[in-house]
């Protein structure tokens, strides 16, 4: 009889351990697929905040060397650099 209560406790424990674990893994896939979904809709936005900055440096940049010459052609020089670098590379 002893030997029966203590089979059905450890039974018991068993099945409430294996329990929880398996939620513990649903938990876990869930979170996953969460950051997932996060970092998928992130990576877009950073991408249109760094094009908005470069488009505002530039356009400050071209403010300010609108009457110089030699500084207009640098600008032209770094910002095709840039293009060939990030985009066609």
């Amino acid at each position: 009889m002893g030997c029966h209560k203590q089979c059905t406790f450890i039974h018991l424990y068993n099945f409430l351990w294996n329990t929880h674990d398996f939620q513990a893994q649903k938990n876990e896939r869930d979170m996953e697929s969460i950051w997932n979904s996060v970092i998928m809709t992130m990576i877009p936005l950073v991408m249109v905040l760094r094009l908005l900055t470069v488009t505002m440096v530039a356009s400050m940049y071209l403010e300010l060397v609108k009457e110089d010459n030699y500084l207009l052609k640098t600008f032209k020089l770094m910002l095709s650099n840039y293009v060939y670098t990030n985009i066609y590379s």
